[in-house]
């Protein structure tokens, strides 16, 4: 029983860390703060407004600094993007190959963004 119970709680903190690092790989953390700093500014400019007024602000305030939240794709992009994918596999190749074959139909379509070249 204490076999299970250390086990259990192996697993939890397993998770836990594994959960931490996701939340802050890649530029999460840098969106997060600037989300934070515009919604401690949205909320001073705006006191006593409701919730779609500090939201308005806060989406501007994102957009002012080059952040797109909750940026969703069109019907006709998802098409767009699924026929780079269906072409990407008709093409073959390995999965790199594949996967960045329908990076650039998607970069071309004006799906998602180029990357930045190094």
């Amino acid at each position: 029983m204490k076999r299970i119970l250390a086990l259990a709680i192996l697993a939890l903190v397993v998770a836990g860390g594994m959960g931490v690092a996701y939340a802050s790989s890649g530029d999460r953390p840098a969106k997060r703060a600037a989300a934070r700093e515009c919604l401690r500014e949205a909320r001073q400019a705006n006191e006593g407004a409701d919730r779609a007024t500090i939201r308005a602000a806060v989406k501007a305030c994102l957009q002012e600094q080059g952040i797109e939240p909750g940026r969703h794709l069109t019907p006709e992009q998802r098409e767009q993007a699924k026929a780079c994918v269906v072409d990407a596999r008709k093409a073959g190749g390995s999965r790199v190959e594949m996967r960045s074959a329908a990076r650039a139909c998607m970069e071309a379509a004006g799906i998602v963004p180029e990357r930045p070249t190094p």
